[in-house]
């Protein structure tokens, strides 16, 4: 998918600077673009980034494929509480199964240490203090690999763009700034 955002950027007749913002998947497609392709890249921000799972997750993450190929998205994520289902857990379960089984399928096999080690520009990684899916412990990992990377720990989830807006639009303004990338 790297290599897709720079033929994008290419066919647009975009040569750099750009800044790159990705949110977890996202966040693994904007770190791979800037260890793959340095040259246009003047900053990256990853927000609670997807980059590999341990063996156990990597498992549950095949079995839960093969449930959303097998079943469908909403028998595959049966609400057994009767709670009621936020906006996100509705926008999740309304998503194509074959993309959304794609995409795990790639979550499973992904790993971008190698990547996260040739990034070379100004890097944040933000992680949501209330984020279950990526905690701020793994997020911590990711940045310990960048090298000068800035960690910050936000109040927030791991939908954080959707849940906090305004909190991670002032933040990637703030950090744009102080890059020299944008002029507040």
């Amino acid at each position: 998918m790297a290599d897709d955002l720079a033929a994008l950027l290419a066919a647009l007749a975009i040569t750099g600077p750009v800044a790159i913002v990705g949110a977890a998947v996202g966040a693994a497609v904007a770190a791979a673009f800037a260890a793959r392709h340095p040259q246009p890249v003047a900053a990256l921000a990853l927000l609670a980034p997807a980059t590999m799972l341990d063996e156990a997750k990597r498992a549950r993450t095949e079995q839960r494929i093969a449930t959303i190929e097998r079943l469908g998205i909403r028998r595959a994520f049966a609400d057994e509480t009767g709670e009621p289902r936020s906006r996100y857990e509705e926008l999740r379960l309304a998503a194509d199964p074959a993309g959304l089984a794609a995409t795990w399928r790639m979550l499973a096999g992904l790993d971008l240490d190698a990547d996260l080690a040739a990034i070379r520009c100004p890097t944040l990684v933000v992680a949501g203090r209330q984020d279950a899916a990526r905690p701020p412990e793994h997020v911590a990992g990711v940045a310990a690999r960048i090298a000068g990377a800035e960690l910050l720990v936000l109040e927030t989830g791991h939908v954080m763009a959707i849940d906090t807006p305004e909190l991670v639009a002032s933040t990637l303004r703030d950090f744009l700034a102080r890059t020299g990338f944008l002029i507040a």
